[in-house]
């Protein structure tokens, strides 16, 4: 990740390095992006810029390791004083969607760069998610041993698709768009806790019905 120093002024352009890196590998691809140009959209010098990280893998393991660091720790600090199993999954849900949609570009880096990373620093990157992902199975484990959500899947299973309807809403989420963050949280909550069908007592029977052949 990007070296710190004790000056103001450089730990203010270490930072500056960090969101502008995770900026353009969300826009380009990790591989796609180069030191010139990540020197360029900071204007200074590519010297300067290995002053603050020593090559571009360097970079991107300090944005995994960083982005993951975000959402676990706000997701932890929600949970601490939440009992209730479905209040629980509807803590994490929001923690976790706000964070993703807030630090959108260092999230979304993650997600779809993680794999360019190498040896030790993937090893790290990988335990941390893995960490973070036990987190989120134990809320569901537990939510099932209460009875709030269905037992016929397993709990990897039901995280697993939980996480995808928060994670995913990187691709399309839009700042500025009709919904905000707590709301794309409280759409995800309810799809995943209630579906997304009508109630079957307020179903048309003769909609849909199966064209005969």
């Amino acid at each position: 990740m990007p070296k710190q120093s004790g000056t103001k002024a450089a730990v203010t352009t270490a930072d500056r390095v960090w969101t502008v890196a995770a900026q353009l590998f969300r826009e380009k691809g990790y591989h796609a992006t180069t030191t010139r140009e990540l020197a360029e959209r900071l204007q200074i010098t590519r010297a300067s810029l290995y002053y603050y990280v020593d090559k571009k893998e360097d970079l991107l393991y300090g944005i995994c390791v960083e982005s993951l660091r975000r959402v676990s720790t706000a997701v932890d600090a929600a949970l601490s004083d939440v009992v209730g199993p479905t209040e629980r999954i509807r803590t994490l849900v929001c923690c976790h969607v706000v964070s993703m949609l807030t630090d959108i570009d260092m999230h979304a880096t993650m997600l779809l760069d993680l794999h360019h990373l190498t040896g030790d620093q993937l090893r790290e990157v990988v335990k941390a998610r893995d960490a973070y992902q036990a987190t989120v199975d134990g809320v569901i484990a537990d939510a099932q041993s209460a009875g709030a959500l269905r037992s016929s899947f397993s709990p990897k299973v039901a995280s697993l698709a939980l996480l995808n309807l928060m994670n995913w809403t990187i691709t399309w989420y839009r700042p500025g768009g009709p919904l905000k963050p707590q709301q794309f949280a409280e759409v995800i909550t309810d799809i995943y806790l209630n579906g997304a069908s009508v109630p079957s007592e307020l179903v048309d029977p003769t909609v849909c019905r199966p064209v005969a052949r």
